[in-house]
């Protein structure tokens, strides 16, 4: 019905046909940063990519009644995901939804100003000649600097040096500050600190965003 409205054409044209990518097309303009507006630092404070490929299916199961997703497997820079129909003897959707999807899997590091994800949909349950039960797509994007894995991975020695620090400016019982509990208290002292970080970084991916 849209290609007769749009184009005057009778039928959809074949699957080799390039006005089939409008669709993919409208699935990444979603994710472009000058079209988010106010919600682009709120998308951001997520931290990367791959968390919210993770929580894709938490977010299908919300707002879709038709459709249920599926994280199958996840690897820094790499998420396997698949779509499938509630209920297959009703499920009416066409190939464009599948080509919105690779768009929308493809645009979501724009948030980061990250490249575009390169999306291979490996089974397809439109498929003229071979139909599958559901749709499953290999997404493989870039993750954020490896300078987060190492402040997690710094994070216990940090946690220590800080109740190590903390154990001569607060007055607590020498019992309190015994050795098994400084990584404890430093762990405390560090939320604290990281949350101020965090807070005064997002108001700055804000500020940068809306200028």
């Amino acid at each position: 019905e849209i290609f007769k409205q749009l184009y005057g054409l009778s039928e959809p044209p074949s699957r080799e046909d390039p006005l089939w990518q409008l669709w993919r097309q409208s699935g990444i303009v979603g994710f472009e940063r000058a079209l988010l507006g106010d919600i682009l630092p709120v998308l951001r404070a997520f931290g990367s990519p791959g968390f919210l490929y993770s929580h894709i299916s938490k977010e299908v199961r919300r707002a879709n009644t038709v459709l249920k997703a599926e994280v199958i497997s996840q690897a820094p820079g790499r998420v396997v995901l698949s779509m499938r129909p509630n209920d297959p003897e009703t499920y009416e959707e066409g190939h464009e939804f599948c080509l919105n999807r690779v768009g929308v899997f493809e645009g979501v590091p724009l948030i980061w100003g990250f490249p575009k994800a390169h999306v291979e949909h490996v089974h397809c349950m439109h498929d003229p000649i071979n139909p599958a039960d559901h749709c499953e797509y290999i997404v493989y994007f870039k993750e954020r600097p490896i300078t987060q894995t190492l402040r997690a991975c710094c994070a216990p020695l940090a946690c220590t040096l800080l109740g190590y620090s903390a154990k001569n400016f607060l007055p607590l019982s020498s019992s309190l500050m015994s050795v098994q509990t400084l990584p404890f208290i430093g762990l405390i002292i560090g939320i604290g600190i990281e949350g101020w970080r965090a807070m005064f970084s997002i108001q700055k991916i804000y500020d940068a965003d809306r200028k």
